[in-house]
Formats: structure tokens, C-alpha cells, sequence
């Protein structure tokens, strides 16, 4: 059985003064304040990480402009990528088009493609 699976059948909950609204017990909210805490922590690790990472990136771009090639070791490679522009659609306004026209909907209704997005855990 999952750890998540365990740790949802180990909460108990417990009713506010008859409101018939359930707050969970003080010992949830003690674990729940610990891990938004741990993972408060990481996030900032991370950023931290990130920052350096960007400056490091920064002067590789230097160095790498000044060997005029990419630079390759047993583990993979480093190498500069030009700037370039990336095209969308403007989604909302395709969606605008095929509600307003059976023409253009008949057209672009093959080209619709919908993608399932897990839900998650945010934590800011």
C-alpha cells in the first residue's frame, strides 16, 4: 500500500461544536505545518541553486562563444543555442471562431486535441 494511502487512513478528524463543519485534529495540523515547512526550505534551496546555476550559465555562454564550438566530455555536452522566435495561435480567439462559425469549427474540430492535467499540491 502507497504511503500516501497510509498516511490518509491514519488521519481522524474531529466535529467543531456541533457547527457540523470537520476540522482536522491538531496533531494533522502539526504535520501539515512541519511538511509546508520542509518543503518551504527546498523551495528555497532551490531557487538559491537556480540563481547560481543562471550566473554559471552566464559566463559558460562566454567561454563557450570564445572556443567558437561546443565542448563535449564522456558524461554529454555544452553548447550554444541561438536566440529564435517560437509561434502559437491565440487559443481563446480559435475557440471564439469555432463558436461563432459552423464553417470554421467543421475545419479546426479535427485539430482539437485536449490533455489530461493531474491536479497537485502548491505550496507558496
Amino acid at each position: 500500500m502507497a504511503a500516501s494511502q497510509n498516511a490518509q487512513k491514519t488521519l481522524r478528524f474531529e466535529r467543531n461544536n456541533g457547527s457540523g463543519a470537520v476540522f482536522p485534529n491538531s496533531a494533522v495540523n502539526g504535520q501539515i505545518e512541519a511538511l509546508v515547512g520542509e518543503i518551504r526550505a527546498t523551495q528555497a534551496q532551490m531557487e538559491a541553486l537556480e540563481a547560481s546555476v543562471t550566473a554559471k550559465k552566464a559566463i559558460l555562454r562566454v567561454l563557450l562563444a570564445a572556443l567558437g564550438e561546443q565542448w563535449t566530455d564522456g558524461e554529454g555536452y555544452a553548447r550554444l543555442v541561438a536566440d529564435y522566435t517560437r509561434g502559437a495561435y491565440d487559443v481563446r480567439a480559435l475557440d471564439q471562431l469555432r463558436l461563432n462559425s459552423a464553417w470554421w469549427d467543421a475545419r479546426l474540430r479535427r485539430h482539437y486535441r485536449q490533455f489530461a492535467v493531474r491536479g497537485s499540491v502548491v505550496v507558496r
